[in-house]
């Protein structure tokens, strides 16, 4: 369901089925994509990726829906849209 790959020198992309592509730029990719594909391997089943549209996007989540859905491996990105959203 889950794929990563390193894309040149410096980017790697994660790919996962019925979502939109990550594309990471770093200084060692080799590495990322090593320890990104080991935990791949060792979750990747039916139950533990959500393939619904855009499972990846939340404008808000409460810290209950939070701990409730959060695993062991995940990767958590935060954007923050202006100056004052800095403290998470």
């Amino acid at each position: 369901m889950a794929t990563v790959k390193q894309t040149s020198k410096k980017e790697f992309v994660v790919s996962v089925h019925g979502a939109d592509d990550f594309y990471f730029r770093v200084d060692e990719p080799s590495e990322w994509v090593t320890e990104i594909a080991n935990q791949i391997q060792l979750t990747d089943t039916e139950e533990s990726i959500s393939i619904s549209p855009r499972f990846h996007k939340f404008d808000s989540i409460t810290e209950k829906e939070f701990i409730e859905g959060a695993r062991t491996g995940d990767i958590l990105l935060m954007r923050k849209r202006d100056s004052m959203s800095s403290d998470i």
